[in-house]
């Protein structure tokens, strides 16, 4: 009894394996921007419609109304919480004026309804819910 204790004290526990849905495919909903303002106290949002296709040999592309997101491209990376997008035409280091799919994500797939998010302190948010096609 002994060695049977001694010897399952010893052995190597399992790996506990994490798997999880890649979020590949065409989306289409919407994104939307929610601004504090610090002089008014007030939130401001914007809101349009996109359009995002990703996929792991080619990456990614997006669609918008550019007065709103930026149309892009580029690679993404993901894991079971988060995606980390690297957009192909933005090329500056400051946060652009319009919005790119750029950084990372919080998200959330069931395998149809793909949720991200991206926050920056209480001030900016930049939402998309997103439905496979």
């Amino acid at each position: 009894p002994f060695l049977i204790m001694l010897a399952a004290g010893c052995s190597k526990p399992k790996k506990s394996e994490i798997t999880f849905t890649v979020p590949t495919g065409t989306f289409s909903g919407t994104f939307k921007q929610l601004h504090y303002n610090a002089i008014t106290k007030d939130y401001d949002s914007v809101q349009t419609n996109i359009s995002l296709s990703m996929n792991l040999q080619d990456g990614y592309q997006v669609t918008a109304d550019s007065t709103i997101h930026a149309n892009s491209h580029g690679n993404f990376s993901v894991n079971p919480y988060y995606i980390a997008f690297d957009d192909f035409t933005f090329s500056g280091t400051e946060l652009p004026v319009i919005p790119h799919l750029l950084g990372t994500y919080g998200y959330d797939y069931d395998g149809s309804k793909l949720h991200m998010q991206q926050t920056y302190s209480d001030t900016l948010g930049f939402f998309y819910d997103l439905v496979k096609q």
